[in-house]
């Protein structure tokens, strides 16, 4: 299932900073809303095996516009298959990688550009 955005502009991060989790920020200035996360989070959901979930950004519950804003998050090291699904399959062009020193291990890679 390929479900298609108007692009829009602005950097999607994704970023695995915790030991077994990898979060998509940034989806907002694509024109995604918290349903289509959803879908996005249910196709990840699908496509991984792997748990995956849509919840408010911490810090953005009470700003001024009263608008907040979503990440995804996605259970397990999944950082260059999730860039990699922006990408090609959903038209985001200005996706951004970030992993904690030490968290994707050569192995991983390699692992990753073979799936």
């Amino acid at each position: 299932m390929r479900v298609r955005y108007p692009l829009r502009e602005g950097r999607v991060s994704v970023k695995d900073l915790s030991t077994n989790g990898t979060f998509v920020d940034g989806l907002d200035s694509w024109g995604y809303d918290e349903r289509k996360m959803k879908e996005l989070a249910a196709v990840f959901r699908a496509k991984f095996s792997a748990a995956a979930s849509v919840a408010p950004r911490k810090g953005t519950e009470d700003n001024k516009q009263g608008r907040k804003f979503f990440s995804i998050m996605v259970q397990g090291k999944y950082l260059e298959q999730i860039a990699r699904a922006l990408r090609e399959d959903y038209g985001v062009a200005n996706v951004a990688t970030q992993a904690k020193k030490g968290l994707v291990t050569k192995k991983d890679r390699k692992a990753f550009a073979n799936s």
